[in-house]
């Protein structure tokens, strides 16, 4: 891959990843007929290690820090002769603009001991398609379990024999705000809107916020948090 391609997906890769940076996103997935959520809270120093690249300075040789790397992406100040790449660099950088997806309920979430290419992972989200694979890893968290990026997979390419599972489907995509802790609908499947008709769904967000409040305020905090969803729009 040439440097000009190169830096083209660098730069759509950035655009999708600024997207869902910073942001507490919840999915909710059905495996064996039961609702699960994955937490997962994507921050900046993990976008280099998704690129499969490393980023030095190309006169010292002394490499840049993953949020330097960056804030040098979004400010259009790469040096293309500082960026080494590995075997894999290329593959990642294909499918990193693919990231768009986990805004959307068109994805999948794997929750289970998960080979790939001598690589092993417990949690990802996955694309419908065969395209990509996430893999998270957790971070420590008293409140919950967090997941943030570990590593880009392209599933699109010849993988002699390795595969990941098809993934279990997700049916919601909720954002929670940091500070107010307040809950946007991203996306909601069919299936979930049918089956919130007739039950109520416990959302792992709203329930945290209300267990570090008293019960006197359970009311309020029902009426903050209004459906919104965005289906359709």
């Amino acid at each position: 891959m040439n440097d000009k391609k190169t830096l083209e997906l660098l730069k759509k890769g950035h655009q999708a990843y600024e997207k869902i940076k910073g942001k507490e996103l919840h999915y909710v997935y059905l495996k064996n007929n039961v609702y699960h959520e994955l937490v997962f809270k994507p921050q900046k120093q993990q976008f280099l290690h998704l690129c499969g690249l490393k980023y030095i300075n190309p006169k010292t040789k002394v490499p840049y820090s993953a949020k330097q790397f960056y804030d040098f992406v979004k400010t259009n100040r790469i040096n293309l002769s500082g960026i080494i790449k590995d075997s894999m660099s290329d593959q990642k950088l294909l499918v990193l603009a693919q990231l768009h997806d986990l805004l959307t309920s068109n994805s999948k979430v794997i929750d289970s001991k998960t080979s790939f290419l001598k690589f092993t992972f417990y949690k990802a989200i996955r694309s419908r398609r065969r395209v990509f694979c996430l893999a998270l890893v957790a971070e420590d968290s008293r409140e919950l379990d967090i997941y943030v990026p570990l590593s880009m997979l392209n599933l699109s390419v010849n993988t002699q024999g390795s595969s990941v599972p098809p993934g279990h489907s997700v049916h919601c995509v909720y954002l929670v705000e940091d500070k107010t802790r307040k809950v946007e609908f991203l996306s909601k499947s069919p299936e979930f809107i049918e089956y919130e008709d007739n039950h109520i769904y416990p959302y792992a967000g709203v329930l945290q916020l209300e267990n570090a409040y008293p019960s006197s305020m359970t009311l309020e905090l029902e009426t903050h948090y209004t459906y919104e969803s965005t289906v359709g729009k």
